[in-house]
C-alpha cells in the first residue's frame, strides 16, 4: 500500500496523487461466561493482546484507527494528516519533488511548482500555476483512466476512506498469521507476521496500529497523532483545472 500512490489526471496538466485504506469491522469484546456461578471470587487475569488469533488482533486495530477520528500517516516520502472531512500534507511520488495537499469536502487541491514542471508540463506551466493552490477535483481523467479514478482518491484523502484502503491492500493481503510480543522504542507493541511484511500494534490502550513494515520498502507507514486536532481550511482562491480544460 502506497501513501503516495497514482490517482487521477488533469488532461495535459497534472498529475493527481491519491492514499489508501481499511473497512469498517466493529471491535470484538470478551464475553466472560456467566452461566456457573463459583461461589469463591476469583480474579480473572486479563487477556493480553497477542492471545487473540491475528484475525482478531487486525479487526480491533481498524476499528481503534477509524474511532481515533483523526491520524498522521507517515510513509514513502510523504506526510498526511487525515480527519473525517479530509486531509492535509505533503505527497511524493519515488524521488520526485514534493506537492502539497489539501483535500477538504470532496475537493483536492494541490500546490507545488517543481511539481507541475516534474510532471512533463515543461517550465510554461509551472510558471503559469506558480505557487497557487489548485482545485485539480474537476480534472478531465488521465489517458487511460476513467472519473472513477477521480472519485476514489477523493474518497481515500478521508479517514474512512483510509482505512477502507488499508484493510484492502494491507489487511486483505497480508495473510498474517502470527503474533509476537516486543518493545519498540520503549513501547509494548504485538508484532503481527505475514507474507507480505510487519505490523505493529499497541499492546496495551487503544489497539492502535502503529507501523506497518513492507517487504517493498516504498510501502511502509508510521501512525502517530491519534485522535489530536486536525484543522483543515479551504485555500484561497484556487485555480480550477475543470474550468481550464473547458476553457
Amino acid at each position: 500500500m502506497r501513501l503516495n500512490a497514482p490517482a487521477a489526471a488533469a488532461a495535459a496538466l497534472l498529475t493527481t496523487t491519491a492514499l489508501l485504506a481499511g473497512c469498517q469491522i466493529q471491535p470484538q469484546g470478551d464475553h466472560p461466561d456467566t452461566s456457573a456461578k463459583p461461589s469463591v471470587s476469583v480474579a480473572a487475569k486479563p487477556a493480553r493482546l497477542a492471545d487473540h488469533p491475528p484475525a482478531e488482533i487486525l479487526r480491533r486495530a481498524e476499528a481503534a484507527l477509524r474511532g481515533a477520528g483523526t491520524v498522521k500517516v507517515v510513509g514513502g516520502g510523504s506526510t498526511l494528516q487525515l480527519n473525517r472531512r479530509g486531509a492535509k500534507g505533503s505527497l511524493r511520488q519515488g524521488g520526485g519533488p514534493r506537492v502539497e495537499l489539501i483535500s477538504l469536502d470532496g475537493r483536492i487541491y494541490l500546490r507545488g511548482r517543481d511539481f507541475w514542471r516534474d510532471q512533463q508540463h515543461g517550465d510554461a506551466v509551472a510558471e503559469v500555476l506558480g505557487d497557487r493552490w489548485v482545485d485539480v477535483t474537476d480534472a478531465p481523467p488521465a489517458p487511460g483512466g476513467s472519473a472513477s479514478e477521480n472519485a476514489a482518491a477523493t474518497k481515500a484523502l478521508t479517514l474512512g476512506g483510509f482505512v477502507d484502503q488499508f484493510h484492502k491492500d494491507v489487511i486483505a493481503k497480508g495473510r498474517f498469521s502470527a503474533a509476537t510480543e516486543l518493545t519498540v522504542a520503549g513501547v509494548a507493541v504485538v508484532r503481527l507476521s505475514g507474507t507480505k511484511g510487519t505490523l505493529d500494534v499497541a499492546a496495551s490502550g487503544p489497539s492502535y496500529p502503529l507501523r506497518y513494515d513492507s517487504k517493498d520498502d516504498s510501502e511502509d507507514m508510521t501512525f502517530t497523532a491519534f485522535g489530536q486536532p486536525v484543522t483543515i481550511t479551504k485555500p484561497a482562491d484556487p485555480v480550477d483545472v475543470g474550468k481550464l480544460a473547458k476553457g
